[in-house]
């Protein structure tokens, strides 16, 4: 089967799409209360799309910050030995 992932390892990177994904639902929690998830998942979607380039590029430069932020953490971090 696959793999155990180490619950310590660093988390990957988040792309600039989670990272506005996820702002999103935050923001829509006291909001959009009575939504399901998928129909939650469609309107950040379209949201996602509608972006015009300039605001993309925040979310674009988050996600550099985190692929940094995984990259450091990645060369700290040491993998537990097979025993």
């Amino acid at each position: 089967g696959k793999p155990k992932r180490d619950p310590r390892a660093p988390k990957p990177a988040m792309t600039a799409y989670l990272i506005f994904a996820t702002r999103q639902r935050e923001e829509a929690k006291g909001v959009d209360h009575g939504l399901t998830t998928a129909e939650m998942n469609k309107k950040i979607s379209a949201a996602w799309k509608a972006l015009g380039d300039e605001e993309r590029r925040e979310y674009t430069a988050l996600h550099e910050q985190d692929v940094q932020r995984y990259k450091v953490e990645m060369e700290n971090y040491v993998p537990p030995t097979e025993s």
